[in-house]
């Protein structure tokens, strides 16, 4: 399981009483100190874009957000991965929808989407 918080800093969610998600990483892996990208501003959809495939937006190609079409392919992103590769069942439950486009059409089985109200 991958959960991802666009525009939280760790030393945010270190500060604040979260219960659940120290639960999650503490029988898990977690970082308060992870970083997608290095090269490009810190936009959402070049930094969705690195943590799905985990390359830089110099080599995935997506340094702002939108017009993802452009996207490197050669770099695909996990769940993609884990799927074809690995044969794994996959799901997404997303908020906000341009992650649609910067993940493979078929990388998740199953889908959900949350409002980003």
């Amino acid at each position: 399981m991958v959960i991802g918080v666009d525009g939280l800093d760790g030393d945010e969610l270190r500060d604040i009483s979260a219960p659940v998600m120290e639960r999650l990483m503490n029988r898990g892996f977690g970082s308060y100190a992870a970083r997608t990208q290095l090269t490009e501003a810190t936009s959402s959809g070049p930094g969705w874009t690195s943590i799905s495939s985990g390359v830089e937006a110099s080599v995935h190609g997506i340094d702002s957000n939108g017009s993802y079409a452009d996207r490197n392919t050669a770099y695909p992103s996990f769940l993609y991965r884990a799927k074809e590769e690995l044969g794994l069942g996959t799901a997404a439950s997303i908020q906000w929808s341009d992650i649609w486009d910067i993940l493979e059409f078929d990388a998740a089985d199953a889908t959900g989407e949350g409002t980003m109200a």
